[in-house]
């Protein structure tokens, strides 16, 4: 899911950029949009970590958290450094130069996964801290970024995409296959996945899940039904989705008695996703209807 976002953000940037004047004022506006309502939502989750568990509220942690994002806000981070990769890069861009951008981007992201591979493989860790660190790298997700772009340049490659996204459907299946392989062979090795982002098995399953979740998409907006109608709908609150989920998912478990018995593990978690996605959209709407009000413009933004 996360690399779809970044796929998305690089297209609906790409796809939305001016014709003519600065190229850079787009995505400094969503820069200026998206940080104060990330720093935001930071402090708020600081404040339930510290309510609902006990973590400490002043700390390096916790203040390393605040600028950088607690754990599934990370992706926001990320996005708002490619974003201004994107403002710092326009000047250079132009058509012309498609090729460079793309191969540049392609270079970084399999980079970067070849790298934390080989590195498993030549000295193998003994925790996650170099995931915790790396998926906060705008960078290391700009293969993704730039694919997009390079979707929202042409409309006959996300034709072609939408035609075969089956296809893309069985490879993304496959590569999942192996990928599964790959991290439960690292388990049996070290007793734990302490890489499960980073590894070529896991490029391959994402860039083709990412595919297939673009093409699926658009082959249920080329039918226009109710599925379609729902995507919509959802849509334009997918921000405030981001931003309220993890909170909710906080809440969640601190109001369920501990501890859990291993049998009801997997129904609360689906209970869990379904009351974060369920209340950060209610939450996201609600605030579109309180427009103005001092909440809805400091957490949502409206």
């Amino acid at each position: 899911a996360v690399p779809t976002l970044f796929c998305i953000s690089g297209y609906l940037l790409a796809m939305f950029a001016p014709a003519g004047g600065v190229q850079a004022a787009r995505p400094l506006r969503q820069i200026k949009k998206i940080l104060p309502l990330f720093l935001a939502w930071n402090a708020l989750t600081l404040v339930v970590l510290r309510l609902a568990y006990g973590m400490p509220l002043f700390s390096l942690t916790a203040l390393a958290d605040l600028a950088t994002g607690p754990a599934q806000l990370y992706y926001l981070f990320a996005l708002l450094q490619l974003l201004a990769l994107a403002a710092l890069a326009a000047p250079f861009a132009s058509p012309a130069r498609e090729r460079v951008w793309i191969l540049a981007g392609a270079a970084a992201t399999l980079g970067f996964y070849l790298a934390s591979t080989l590195a498993l493989r030549l000295s193998p860790p003994t925790n996650h801290a170099f995931e915790l660190v790396a998926i906060k790298i705008g960078p290391v997700w700009l293969g993704f970024f730039v694919l997009g772009g390079w979707l929202a340049r042409d409309a006959r490659r996300l034709d072609a995409l939408t035609r075969r996204w089956p296809l893309w459907t069985a490879l993304a299946v496959c590569a999942f296959i192996i990928y599964w392989a790959d991290v439960n062979a690292q388990a049996r090795s070290l007793g734990a996945n302490y890489r499960q982002y980073f590894l070529l098995s896991g490029l391959a399953f994402q860039l083709a899940g990412c595919l297939a979740l673009l093409g699926g998409c658009r082959a249920a907006e080329a039918r226009a039904g109710r599925l379609f109608t729902l995507l919509a709908d959802a849509g334009r609150d997918t921000l405030g989705i981001y931003l309220a989920h993890y909170v909710l998912v906080l809440l969640f478990y601190a109001a369920v008695p501990a501890p859990v018995a291993p049998a009801f593990r997997l129904p609360l978690g689906a209970a869990a996703m379904a009351v974060s996605f369920g209340g950060s959209l209610a939450l996201a709407r609600l605030a579109r209807r309180r427009r103005g009000a001092v909440w809805a413009r400091v957490l949502f933004g409206v």
